[in-house]
């Protein structure tokens, strides 16, 4: 679960990286970010989420009953 919310994060983190302009700016800046950014997010929801669900398996994993 850490690896996969590593990933997600490392991810999300480049493309952000990409779509944040240093220089020149063209006109079509603000579409591409209107298009990708809402991608970026969900790749950190989907981060976030992967890290507490995580979590609780780790901390709380023993008590869930299995009848076997």
């Amino acid at each position: 679960m850490a690896l996969l919310a590593y990933l997600s994060e490392r991810y999300a983190k480049s493309m952000e990286s990409v779509l944040r302009p240093s220089g020149f700016v063209g006109n079509y800046y603000s579409d591409t970010h209107a298009k990708y950014f809402r991608f970026i997010g969900k790749c950190d929801k989907t981060a976030m989420c992967l890290v507490v669900v995580g979590a609780l398996i780790w901390g709380f994993g023993d008590l869930i009953p299995l009848d076997s």
